[in-house]
């Protein structure tokens, strides 16, 4: 039987659907799961406020670890202690290079808050992601925090080549105009890695078996022993994982078998998968 130890689980799509309610037969699935012997991990693209923001069920979040990994695995979210913690933080001068260009409809994750700085951004912020607008500090200047997690550009001009440095990189913000800037090689299958090597002294993800739908979860597909798309991935998922459901992730949970799965010859694929 193969040695499977850890599933890696993405949350939005997989999961749970676009309200955070669980899919059907999700949290049955991953306590059979669980009960089996496997030890899961969550690792979604939602930062911190946006986590919070769904208010999962706590039958849901206590069949994983306390540890979960947040905003593709740059932030490690300790619920035993409610604290979050950047891996990687954006060099400070970001914000005053970006206002010093001109930008001027700015929304900054700073200190795991959201500050924008104008009514404007934070309007727009807070109905793309469903929250209220008074949840979102307006401060022309961005000042006074820090650390920087990601700053998202609305200004519809090009950046500058060269102008952030290569520790920042900016890709394109859930098919808008606008750019998002983050640590540079922020990525899923590397925030993975560390925390298992961390916490259980794994060398690589050959006894993880991985689960996503979007294109942020392609790497650690790949790079899983085991990669599974779920029925409604996006393509670029599907192509890299090992296997695409035809059904529900409850189904397959229910009738999960660790020894019918087969593994890559080379499961150690790692490459910037966050975008």
């Amino acid at each position: 039987m193969p040695d499977f130890a850890f599933a890696a689980f993405d949350l939005d799509g997989t999961l749970v659907d676009e309200r955070g309610v669980p899919l059907p037969g999700t949290i049955e699935g991953l306590a059979r799961l669980r009960d089996r012997g496997l030890t899961l991990l969550l690792v979604t693209g939602r930062s911190t406020v946006l986590f919070e923001a769904l208010g999962l069920p706590e039958r849901l979040l206590e069949l994983f670890g306390p540890r979960l990994l947040l905003d593709n695995g740059n932030v490690e979210y300790d619920r035993s202690a409610a604290r979050a913690t950047y891996r990687r933080a954006l060099p400070r001068e970001v914000l005053p290079t970006l206002l010093a260009a001109g930008f001027t409809e700015l929304v900054a994750e700073l200190d795991h808050r959201y500050v924008a700085t104008s009514r404007r951004a934070s309007t727009w912020f807070a109905m793309a992601h469903r929250l209220p607008r008074s949840s979102i500090e307006v401060d022309p200047q961005l000042g006074g925090r820090a650390q920087v997690g990601s700053v998202l550009v609305l200004d519809r001009v090009p950046l500058p080549e060269g102008l952030l440095g290569g520790a920042v990189e900016a890709i394109p913000f859930a098919g808008t105009a606008a750019k998002l800037l983050r640590p540079a090689g922020t990525c899923k299958t590397a925030a993975v890695t560390a925390l298992l090597a961390a916490q259980a002294g794994e060398a690589d993800l050959k006894r993880v078996i991985a689960f996503g739908d979007g294109r942020n979860d392609r790497c650690l597909l790949a790079s899983a022993a085991v990669g599974v798309a779920v029925a409604d991935s996006h393509a670029d998922a599907a192509a890299r994982a090992t296997m695409r459901l035809s059904g529900p992730i409850g189904d397959f949970l229910a009738a999960f078998h660790p020894d019918t799965l087969v593994r890559r010859d080379r499961p150690d694929v790692v490459e910037d998968c966050a975008h």
